[in-house]
């Protein structure tokens, strides 16, 4: 028997959870995201976008959410297809802000966590203190081992929402369930590095609400000489991503008499980090009853191997400080087992989503947002 220390009993208490936000997003389609202009109409606002595609061969996305999630595929915000749709950034409110979902039971791990993401927390990685949940703390406690792999420790504590994108999900319990340093990393690389790169920008807050009013206020112009660059005539107005021009601008203003700014479309999908976005972005983690990674399973078939060898050790002591000695060890390590059994699953799920739903800022005041999709699940026990 390890020599580990007597049980600990672990509390805590808990923040209410917030209920998840329903978010309406575009299926994503093959291909990247290389919008172009393929038709203009007259509103009563003046000239504006009438449609924004994807030139790659894809037919767009459609505004139906719940496109079923791929394995193993690298994000690629702002890069797929998308469709021009008109959602309002207040529909998406609060932004930057940590949705928890709740606990698999008082002392587990997240069911699964969501933020709307204008601007990052932090803009780069470090820093990282996921801490682990009380209920795998309890377990470690009494014996670590039963957690290991070949002795290097496999268990991994995983942020549901990285704890560089949002104040409050690092070092929260309620952010974390247990995978192992492999899914850990495919996390980081597969999905998480993406977003980040897609959302750097240090005044990036409040963008989108900025946005949405200028395009209200200032409808754009298509030139005459260049469908693709949508054009202002509004001295001193505020239009997030758009270009103010200092003297006299390069293209014809035609049907303007001057430009003031002036966006080039063709660079929304060029460069979307210099542009309003917003990504909504959850992670699900999915336990199934009963089920617990093969390592953790021979963990406890050897654990159990030796707390027999431990009672037959026991029946032969006659000392009686060595034998309560030895019978606590055992009484902790038959717990540890005990509750490893039935709260593993609640502590380690098989699999995780990650899904994030792309807003850029397409200037068209009809439909004000081009909205794209990631989804992808991934082995949290892999």
């Amino acid at each position: 028997m390890p020599r580990t220390p007597a049980r600990r009993t672990a509390t805590a208490s808990r923040r209410a959870g917030g209920a998840a936000a329903t978010v309406a997003a575009a299926s994503s389609a093959p291909g990247g995201l290389v919008a172009t202009m393929t038709a203009l109409h007259r509103t009563a606002g003046g000239t504006a976008v009438a449609a924004l595609v994807a030139r790659s061969g894809a037919s767009g996305a459609s505004g139906a959410s719940g496109a079923t999630a791929t394995a193993g595929r690298r994000f690629a915000p702002f890069r797929r297809a998308a469709a021009a749709q008109d959602v309002s950034v207040a529909s998406l409110a609060p932004l930057d802000t940590l949705g928890f979902r709740g606990l698999t039971y008082p002392e587990g791990c997240t069911t699964g966590n969501d933020v709307r993401l204008e601007q990052l927390f932090r803009q780069t990685g470090g820093g990282s203190e996921p801490g682990y949940p009380k209920g795998f703390e309890e377990i470690r406690l009494i014996d670590q081992y039963l957690l290991h792999e070949n002795r290097p420790q496999v268990a991994t504590a995983m942020h549901a929402i990285n704890g560089d994108f949002v104040a409050g999900a690092n070092n929260t319990d309620q952010n974390i369930f247990m995978g192992t340093a492999k899914a850990n990393k495919t996390h980081l690389n597969e999905v998480e590095a993406p977003l980040r790169q897609a959302l750097q920008g240090r005044t990036a807050s409040g963008r989108a609400a900025r946005y949405e009013a200028a395009l209200a206020a200032h409808p754009p112009v298509a030139l005459a000489a260049d469908p693709a660059i949508l054009a202002w005539d509004a001295p001193g107005a505020d239009i997030p991503g758009a270009v103010a021009v200092s003297g006299t601008a390069r293209w014809d203003p035609a049907p303007l008499t001057r430009i003031t700014h002036y966006v080039d479309t063709a660079r929304l999908a060029a460069a979307p980090t210099e542009f309003p976005r917003i990504v909504d972005y959850s992670v699900v983690p999915e336990y199934k009853p009963d089920r617990l990674p093969a390592y953790i399973d021979r963990n406890i078939a050897e654990a159990e191997v030796k707390i027999t060898e431990a009672e037959a050790e026991l029946a032969g002591l006659t000392d009686p400080a060595e034998r309560d000695e030895l019978a606590e060890k055992i009484k902790n390590e038959r717990w540890a087992v005990e509750r490893l059994r039935l709260n593993g699953p609640r502590l380690f799920p098989t699999t995780f989503t990650a899904e994030a739903t792309y807003y850029l800022a397409s200037y068209a005041p009809d439909r004000r947002w081009l909205v794209g999709r990631d989804a992808g699940t991934f082995d949290a026990q892999e």
